[in-house]
């Protein structure tokens, strides 16, 4: 089956829209980050990708990236830990949401206790890039929960950041999740679904996420969507999904 590739929506005024991903069937991401190149470029071509380096982590074992999207409370989280509880060696979660009231810090205080004991967990809403740098050589599997609340903060801050600087913190955090030596999951919110919001600031947010959500789903070797409850696995390098 070819890899099936779609057009990003237009961009509205004065958003970037970020480049198209296009990466032919079975190119790892780990191998496109050993070339020194953004994950988000074209294809390569027959020149680089024979020049290409075959990089492997230390212990050899080739490591996993799964997206899982869905809607709020259709069991995303619930999801992540399980597919995480498959994998060997340190398990670390990296929580993105903040207590601004106290529905939220009991929230968190809720679900850090879900958890359990086996679970580290790594609480930073901004810099997330940071923190998936000081797990390198330290976890197993890394829960990112969740990209949405990432985004959402990014532009709270004052003064907000512009598409660009947003776009550019998507690529760091694509180029280490290219040369990771650890599975990474990555949780996010399939925002896209419901009207057109009114306000132009959330139309923005709407297609920041989604354009997010894509560049992220290209490096996954798996895409799982949640609804209700039930996982569909919808895409990724490693899944069988009919075009």
């Amino acid at each position: 089956m070819g890899t099936a590739v779609t057009s990003s929506p237009a961009a509205p005024a004065g958003v970037s829209a970020f480049r198209p991903l296009v990466r032919p069937s079975g190119e790892s991401a780990g191998s496109r980050a050993a070339t020194g190149h953004s994950v988000f470029p074209g294809r390569f071509t027959t020149a680089q990708r024979s020049a290409r380096p075959r990089r492997r982590p230390p212990d050899s074992t080739p490591k996993r990236i799964i997206l899982v999207l869905g809607g709020a409370r259709s069991g995303k989280s619930q999801q992540a830990l399980a597919l995480a509880r498959g994998f060997e060696g340190p398990k670390v979660f990296i929580a993105t949401a903040e207590a601004l009231d106290v529905e939220m810090a009991e929230r968190i205080r809720r679900h850090r206790a879900e958890r359990g004991g086996e679970w580290r967990t790594v609480e930073e809403p901004l810099r997330l890039q940071a923190a998936l740098d000081a797990e390198i050589g330290r976890a197993g599997v890394v829960v990112i929960d969740c990209l949405t609340l990432w985004i959402a903060n990014l532009l709270a801050q004052v003064p907000a950041p512009d598409d660009l600087a947003i776009e550019a913190s998507v690529r760091d955090i694509g180029r280490i999740l290219a040369a990771h030596p650890f599975n990474a999951i990555l949780v996010s919110n399939e925002v896209g679904l419901g009207i057109v919001p009114a306000d132009p600031s959330v139309r923005r947010y709407r297609d920041l996420m989604g354009l997010v959500n894509q560049h992220v789903a290209a490096l996954a070797d798996r895409v799982v969507l949640m609804v209700a409850g039930w996982p569909l696995v919808v895409g990724g390098r490693g899944a069988n999904v009919q075009s």
